[in-house]
């Protein structure tokens, strides 16, 4: 049982990266990538995401930057909002290869 004071929702936005990406569906999988050790999920020019799958996202943590049209997940690392694109800063890195870079740690 969860402390009163934590939702489910604020124990998932403290989980690490590999432990997201492993309750992400196949359909939001194929959007996500990770920056540093935050799991993004991004979604075609225009595209939103399905009322459904915008609720798991929130459920698992995940917070849309306006800014950057993404879902990020800050994986227990939180950070202040940067001026600077993290993507520039720390490089994008599809989740296979991370998942693979993870087991082999």
């Amino acid at each position: 049982m969860l402390p009163k004071t934590q939702t489910q929702r604020q124990v998932n936005a403290n989980l690490p990266a590999r432990e997201v990406l492993a309750k992400l569906p196949p359909e939001l999988l194929r959007n996500a990538y990770v920056v540093g050790g935050w799991t993004w999920i991004e979604f075609d020019a225009g595209a939103k995401a399905k009322r459904a799958e915008a609720k798991l996202l929130n459920e698992l943590g995940f917070n849309f930057s306006e800014r950057r049209k993404v879902y990020q997940h800050h994986g227990g690392n939180p950070t202040r909002e940067s001026e600077e694109d993290p993507r520039l800063k720390y490089g994008v890195v599809d989740v296979g290869t991370f998942l693979q870079a993870q087991a082999q740690s």
